[in-house]
């Protein structure tokens, strides 16, 4: 696997929930510069692996082959339990992966959590523990690189958790709502009137 020493040394550290130094955008550009093609084909595509709904032929990074097997796990044991909550048949909802117990056991204590505000936060905190458990051992490669694309992608989704913007959110959804409402009742009085 191919070491990048000095542009993974000069790296700003990242902490959980802490600003991003940088975009996803700008530290893909970075590794565009530094990275060989190879290499920044596979960190470029390493999210993307998370979500497919196939199992996905093995990427040549083991943290990252690992990391898709957690984090399919978890969905799929999410999945699993919403179904069982609403009555539905728990095997449409899963997606073919190789398994991983602590992602299990991470994704029933994240469904044991009401407040879905933190529930989000609980997830993304098993999600990084995860990722510095199976990261830990690598350092200036490949696998250290994806690891920590993740990171900062985990950091970019926990800044869009502020309070404004929620709140923006929920007023441009309820004035939505309110607006439809309104608008149905005039086609009503409309109807009545003829």
């Amino acid at each position: 696997m191919s070491r990048y020493w000095y542009f993974s040394a000069t790296l700003p550290g990242l902490l959980l929930g802490a600003p991003t130094p940088f975009s996803g955008d700008e530290f893909l550009a970075l590794c565009r510069r530094q990275m060989s093609e190879k290499d920044y084909g596979e960190l470029s595509r390493a999210i993307e692996g998370f979500s497919a709904t196939d199992a996905a032929s093995s990427p040549r990074s083991p943290f990252l082959e690992a990391f898709i097997a957690w984090e399919r796990t978890f969905r799929n044991e999410l999945a699993r339990l919403r179904a069982r909550k609403a009555e539905r048949d728990e095997e449409a909802f899963l997606r073919v992966s190789k398994r991983s117990d602590g992602a299990g056991r991470a994704a029933a204590a994240c469904f044991a959590v009401e407040d879905p505000y933190q529930a989000e936060l609980f997830l993304e905190r098993e999600r990084w523990n995860a990722i510095e458990s199976m990261s830990s051992l690598s350092s200036f490669d490949m696998d250290f690189l994806i690891a920590y694309r993740i990171k900062l992608a985990i950091n970019e989704r926990l800044e869009r958790f502020k309070p404004e913007t929620g709140s923006a959110g929920y007023r441009h959804l309820y004035n939505d709502i309110l607006g439809r409402a309104s608008r149905t009742a005039e086609t009503e009085d409309l109807g009545e009137k003829a």
